[in-house]
């Protein structure tokens, strides 16, 4: 069922189950692993991953539902993704390759025959409407976020208001999200800025910091403590000292591709 942020006790819980994106798994802690922090004696579950849209974010929900089977004692948080995204399970495994009009796995000819902004956006909704209902009934406590604005990659489309108006609903259902609250409204610069590889030119990574995404936790009414604080400015420390990815993911090996024990499934 849903569950109001501000009324959350994070000491009652046994298991906490994430979903999203690459802003919930990623090769630094993220807005799930503050909340883990704020659990250490919770079974914690990240089903994030770098590229995934939420058609994937939503399917890989349900399957969690099934084969975990979600109980009064555990909570679910998913942070949607932008909707610009074309997940498909091929050859037994899911391809995820992030926005399709940046991505490299599908050619210039689908792009152009088949990516829609608004057509994504209508996907989208009409999924999150359903996974709303679906919710309401599982034993578990559910909250949903958003990393960015409905409107995003359709701000300058008039059309898509009635739209969101229409979905009123699913909208009230999410505080502000991520981008608009403490990202001002942009992806960049606000990441950590590390040498790719062997490359020389320095790569803008424009995924939040750790102590980011605590602050926007506190900002939409988390009760975080002291104990997640110590932990990621522990963490935003960390970070800053790297120089290149291979060391980031050598100083946090715990926090790359959140779904990758939980691929074979099927």
């Amino acid at each position: 069922m849903l569950k109001q942020i501000e009324s959350l006790d994070l000491s009652k819980y046994k298991r906490f189950f994430a979903f999203g994106c690459s802003f919930t798994g990623y090769i630094w802690p993220t807005w799930a692993d503050v909340l883990a922090a704020e659990m250490p004696h919770t079974e914690y579950y990240n089903f994030g991953k770098s590229g995934a849209g939420n058609s994937f974010i939503i399917s890989r929900l349900v399957e969690s539902n099934l084969k975990l089977n979600f109980n009064k004692n555990d909570l679910v948080i998913i942070m949607y993704s932008t909707f610009c995204r074309e997940d498909r399970y091929i050859s037994n495994q899911w391809q995820n390759p992030g926005n399709i009009f940046t991505q490299g796995f599908y050619d210039n000819e689908f792009v152009n025959k088949y990516a829609d902004p608004k057509g994504y956006f209508l996907r989208d909704m009409n999924l999150m409407t359903t996974a709303l209902g679906y919710y309401n009934n599982l034993l578990c406590d559910v909250i949903p976020l958003m990393s960015i604005p409905y409107n995003y990659q359709n701000e300058n489309d008039p059309s898509i208001l009635p739209i969101i108006e229409a979905y009123y609903d699913t909208k009230q259902s999410t505080p502000p999200s991520l981008l608009e609250l403490e990202m001002n409204m942009q992806f960049l610069p606000h990441g950590h800025c590390y040498h790719w590889h062997n490359d020389k030119e320095l790569f803008q990574d424009y995924h939040p910091g750790p102590m980011r995404y605590r602050n926007y936790l506190e900002k939409i009414g988390f009760p975080l403590t002291n104990r997640s604080l110590t932990s990621i400015l522990e963490a935003e420390f960390k970070l800053k000292q790297t120089r290149t990815r291979n060391e980031i993911i050598q100083i946090f090996p715990d926090y790359t591709e959140g779904t990758k024990n939980y691929t074979n499934w099927w």
